[in-house]
């Protein structure tokens, strides 16, 4: 157990009601909801650099490169007693893609790859595996964990 001391972990969780997804992270773990062709990313990476790129204060490439772009300052774990997720509701509608993703997956696909993938018409499954192999191909480095939900 001591070579996991200090370990933490991010979370992205997304829970479905008649009415409204209700979602919260902790870390750098993302949901996304892509609808008629437009991408938002609805959770807030707990970071410095991800608040400064949101901002307009760098640019995605700056931000990708940046010293500081790992160091969560909201994890479960590591010695942290307290955690601050973000939370939020939000509504959907037929046709709405939502995709809940590891940082794994963000280190190797662009936001632009992944709402050209999300915008398609191929199954869930397919855009899993597309994204997946990118992330891979491209990174590689972290695990990468991610799920594409389409509202029928």
């Amino acid at each position: 157990m001591d070579d996991c001391k200090g370990m933490a972990a991010t979370l992205a969780l997304a829970w479905f009601t008649p009415e409204n997804m209700y979602l919260a992270n902790v870390g750098d773990s993302r949901i996304y909801r892509s609808r008629g062709g437009k991408l938002e990313q609805l959770t807030k990476d707990h970071t410095s650099a991800w608040a400064q790129w949101k901002r307009g204060e760098i640019h995605e490439i700056q931000y990708r490169t940046h010293p500081r772009r790992s160091a969560l300052y909201e994890v479960v774990g590591g010695g942290h007693g307290q955690v601050c997720p973000y939370f939020a509701a939000v509504n959907y509608q037929p046709g709405d893609r939502f995709l809940v993703c590891s940082d794994g997956l963000i280190d190797g696909v662009w936001e632009r790859h992944i709402a050209e993938a999300l915008a398609t018409d191929a199954l869930p499954e397919q855009i899993c595996a597309d994204l997946l192999k990118r992330a891979i191909d491209n990174s590689g480095i972290d695990d990468t964990t991610l799920v594409v939900i389409h509202i029928a």
